[in-house]
């Protein structure tokens, strides 16, 4: 009896591995106004980690929006499910100097993965369980930037994936202010901010992108953005004959010549790894001979290059 099917399984995160701060519109502020830093928390393959516990702690001029008024202070914020946070600082309008900040992963360590990975063998993706600290320079002049025009303000640019193809930028900034659209850090396009201070682009993007937005009457640049592309892998397999099993391995979208894991578990308890490739098309084909006869899983892990989201698929088939 031969027979076929087919399954797709979505990639989830692992706990978080990496943590990353950053300026939201470089490191100047102007005293009495706001300030944005974004943290970003991603797991051993690159994916961003919802709901994450950070805790960020500041000292200096300026304090957290939400936090307490003490200097230094800490405040504890989560990920979205982008695996981001942009969070908030302030400062009044007669204070001035350096402000610095850092970010931990809440909970992190010697149990925490970060931390392991952080004492990982050379060659291991490496852990890093905190970030920072940055600096934020607030002045009551600016910086000496240009202050009769608004800031892009946080979140000066937000990525909302809408498919497996399609992704939503969105983000705010000064009404009527003209902004450069960058994928990859080549100026693709052009986009007005409205009179409500919004705005939002759909760009076209089949692998990992790095997407920010520089206002050009003010030279300010947002943070950046990195979209991954949500890889989806099918896997369809038979036993043409005796003790032979053929599969037949797709990606969408398209990863070409990305290492391929398999794992096939037979019914005597005996399991298989086996290494495969995509090719060009982003397929490939599986044949293994000489099984033991009853019931085969089999599942198979397809990682691209570097920076692109691993998918997995599973599969059962019988062999007679």
């Amino acid at each position: 009896m031969t027979g076929s099917k087919t399954a797709v399984k979505h990639w989830t995160s692992f706990p978080p591995r990496n943590i990353t701060l950053e300026n939201v519109g470089g490191d100047q502020g102007q005293s009495g106004e706001t300030h944005h830093v974004l943290v970003t928390v991603t797991d051993r393959n690159g994916n961003p980690v919802p709901n994450a516990p950070v805790t960020l702690t500041e000292t200096g001029p300026g304090r957290f929006q939400t936090g307490p008024s003490t200097n230094p202070s800490s405040i504890t914020v989560f990920t979205g499910a982008d695996g981001t946070v942009d969070v908030e600082l302030f400062t009044q309008p007669d204070e001035s100097g350096d402000e610095t900040v850092t970010a931990t992963v809440t909970g992190s360590g010697p149990g925490d993965e970060c931390t392991r990975a952080a004492n990982d063998p050379a060659g291991a993706p490496a852990g890093n369980c905190s970030a920072g600290p940055i600096t934020i320079t607030w002045s009551k002049t600016g910086g000496g930037t240009d202050q009769t025009r608004p800031r892009i303000t946080s979140p000066a640019v937000v990525a909302k994936q809408v498919g497996a193809h399609n992704h939503r930028i969105s983000g705010s900034g000064a009404p009527g202010h003209s902004l450069t659209i960058y994928l990859n850090g080549v100026a693709k396009g052009s986009k007005t901010i409205d009179a409500s201070g919004h705005f939002t682009f759909k760009p076209f993007i089949k692998k990992r992108t790095t997407v920010y937005v520089k206002d050009t009457d003010n030279g300010k640049a947002s943070n950046t953005v990195t979209i991954k592309v949500k890889v989806e892998v099918s896997l369809d397999c038979s036993s043409p004959r005796h003790g032979v099993l053929k599969c037949q391995l797709d990606t969408n979208p398209t990863l070409k010549h990305a290492v391929v894991h398999y794992h096939i578990a037979l019914a005597n308890g005996n399991e298989r790894d086996v290494a495969g490739e995509t090719n060009k098309h982003g397929n490939d084909k599986l044949k293994q001979t000489h099984l033991h006869k009853g019931h085969v899983d089999v599942s198979a892990t397809v990682d691209g290059k570097k920076g692109v989201a691993t998918g997995s698929g599973a599969d059962g088939t019988k062999i007679k």
